[in-house]
């Protein structure tokens, strides 16, 4: 069927009868959040690419790659691309050694627009870019071209989308990621040999994708409060959210531990070392901006991290 949205045409292509919701509002776009992810790395043979309950085994995966950031912002005039994109309403941020690329999405009714992003040089499109339509199930896929640049380079004319074709849980050496959907994705209207998953309750941030050399896994290592490599609780944050000063103390007595408080955008905001055998940091915050901030603690021994929330 064809559908046509703010003079944009939309094809849906429905490849089962009974079609199974796998994304759906709201419970697809997930709370303003900062999550810490960890890189893991495996082989791509034996992948199931379709059908529903798979098990995903990725037990012989290894880390190899150092922490990554994501953020989630419904507020994207706080972001640094904030006039390049007036319409957002959704911003997702990435960090990856110091360097952070941004995407800005404008959600209307039950259509996800994407609007372009920085990558280096900022992408401007002549009109939105198709990111979902809800809800979203086994077979759609929803393509549209616009007319895009980035920074002053030469026009070109993306064509893509991501079709679900598969659900189940991934099992990797540290645990278990349930609720997964797997995407193909396709360009030009043709299905590549790409993937992608994604947690049914956050369709901005992927788990993980697969080519085929081989898979990487992005695994969140922390979901909630304070938590640390292998998602235990680790340290205590107060008060929360924090106006003039925060307390951050540690689960245990460190030693040449050194300290970075990083923004949304993955900047430092504030830098430091302990106090040699102590448990505890008290950071002043009433000059920082509201919003959440990550703190980060490591040594040649132990790494720890913890979020903040700024309110004044």
């Amino acid at each position: 069927m064809t559908k046509c949205i703010v003079s944009v045409c939309i094809t849906l292509s429905w490849v089962q009868s009974n079609a199974q919701i796998v994304f759906d509002l709201p419970s697809a776009i997930p709370t303003n959040e900062t999550e810490i992810l960890l890189l893991w790395n495996g082989n791509s043979t034996a992948v199931t690419t379709s059908g529903s309950n798979i098990l995903w085994d990725f037990t012989n995966v290894v880390t190899s790659e150092p922490d990554a950031v994501t953020y989630l912002t419904s507020d994207p005039d706080s972001t640094v691309l904030d006039t390049a994109f007036a319409s957002a309403t959704h911003a997702h941020g990435y960090t990856l050694a110091q360097d952070t690329i941004w995407n800005y999405y404008r959600l209307g009714g039950d259509t996800l627009w994407h609007l372009g992003g920085d990558y280096g040089d900022v992408l401007l499109c002549s009109a939105p870019r198709l990111a979902m339509v809800f809800p979203y199930a086994f077979g759609d896929l929803a393509v549209n071209t616009a007319t895009c640049t980035y920074g002053t380079g030469p026009a070109i004319n993306p064509n893509y989308g991501f079709e679900p074709v598969a659900t189940g849980t991934i099992v990797y050496p540290a645990g278990t990621i349930p609720n997964v959907v797997l995407m193909r994705k396709h360009e030009n209207g043709v299905p590549t040999d790409h993937y992608h998953w994604y947690r049914v309750d956050n369709v901005f941030t992927s788990v993980g994708h697969f080519y085929n050399f081989g898979v990487d896994l992005w695994v969140p290592v922390s979901t909630s409060g304070v938590n640390d490599l292998n998602g235990q609780s680790a340290l205590s944050v107060f008060p929360l959210p924090a106006d003039n000063d925060v307390t951050v103390v540690f689960d245990i007595n460190v030693s040449n531990a050194s300290y970075r408080l990083l923004d949304a955008t993955g900047r430092d905001v504030a830098t430091g070392f302990l106090r040699p055998g102590g448990n505890r940091i008290q950071l002043d915050v009433s000059l920082l901006s509201n919003g959440q901030y990550n703190l980060l603690l490591q040594n040649d021994e132990v790494r720890r991290r913890a979020r903040i929330m700024v309110a004044h």
